[in-house]
């Protein structure tokens, strides 16, 4: 026993040469496995553990292993003859101070999308479970990461944008609040917009307008750039009722700057939306690749309304919305 306490004395205290190398390879360790635990799509909770694990594995295994070999070194004569005081004590307490550390650094430079993504998904498993409350919080802490994310324009992978809407189209029949649900979904939505790169506005030419566009039935607008800053209310209005889906106005290859711009009653082909509040009413549209950058939204909380926002947050192609029946 006396030997086991001067070998494990002798490398935490004296063997620098020893402590190096452990430390070097807990440090490898670590790092390998909370990469490895990312890479496999693994929560960051997962990723922690694994890399506490095989780091305390690593240390453990060494001292163990140094313990073993100690008997008829040189340490163990110096450690025989200068027996050094209990060290362990403090050892154990920066150990413990370096691992809270971590946890507070692993706090700030972790990715507000996994963050947010973390959260999406413990408030499924809240409402699996029933605990509609505790989902509610966790998808409004999710939405406000979301928001600032959108703000700070941090980037995204593509796949951040499925698994969110994914589980938020799961938690639709699941006794959650449905208005943070809804809420939620319009920050992924503006988030996805912020991230979308602008094309460059001094190379096109704008006409500035000061009133809304009428765009009659059975008509379209080809082409052409329009700056609705100054415009109050609608940016283009389609007056005529709704007589069939092929006979409603549209607008190909245009490029909005500004405004605000209903969806409903018209056919947007090839459109893109510069810094425009898009509304959906929750009537009859077409999009073809229409592009919104720097937008915000608003949508009926219907289904609806949630494949407007989807096809905003996913970058699809085309959604086609018939008239409501």
């Amino acid at each position: 026993m006396k030997i086991s306490r001067q070998a494990l004395d002798y490398y935490l205290t004296y063997d620098h040469r020893a402590r190096s190398r452990t430390t070097l390879l807990a440090t490898i360790g670590g790092v390998t496995a909370w990469v490895v635990a990312q890479a496999s799509g693994a929560s960051s909770k997962v990723s922690i553990v694994s890399c506490l694990a095989i780091t305390a594995a690593v240390e453990f295994g060494r001292a163990f292993s140094y313990r073993r070999s100690f008997a008829g070194t040189v340490g163990e004569q110096l450690a025989s003859t200068v027996y050094p005081k209990r060290r362990l004590l403090l050892q154990y307490a920066a150990s413990s101070v370096a691992l809270v550390l971590f946890g507070m650094l692993r706090k700030l430079i972790e990715p507000q999308e996994v963050a947010a993504q973390s959260l999406l998904i413990m408030a499924k498993k809240a409402a699996t479970v029933g605990d509609q409350r505790e989902a509610n919080d966790l998808l409004r802490q999710a939405s406000e990461i979301i928001k600032k994310a959108a703000e700070q324009r941090s980037p995204a992978l593509p796949e951040f944008f499925f698994t969110a809407v994914n589980i938020l189209n799961q938690l639709s029949g699941k006794g959650v609040d449905q208005s943070t649900v809804h809420g939620t979904l319009i920050q992924i939505a503006e988030y996805r917009s912020a991230l979308t790169p602008p094309p460059n506005m001094r190379l096109i030419t704008f006409k500035p307008l000061d009133h809304a566009i009428l765009i009659h039935n059975g008509s379209s607008v080809q082409g052409g750039a329009f700056d609705f800053r100054a415009v109050t209310g609608i940016a283009a209005v389609a007056p005529d009722p709704i007589t069939s889906p092929a006979d409603l106005p549209m607008f190909d290859g245009t490029l909005f700057w500004g405004g605000t711009q209903t969806l409903d009653k018209i056919r947007w082909h090839n459109v893109t939306f510069v810094n425009t509040h898009i509304v959906y009413g929750g009537g009859p549209t077409e999009l073809r690749n229409v592009r919104f950058i720097s937008c915000t939204f608003k949508a009926v909380p219907s289904d609806r309304g949630r494949q407007v926002l989807s096809y905003a947050a996913l970058d699809k192609k085309r959604l086609e919305l018939q008239s409501a029946v």
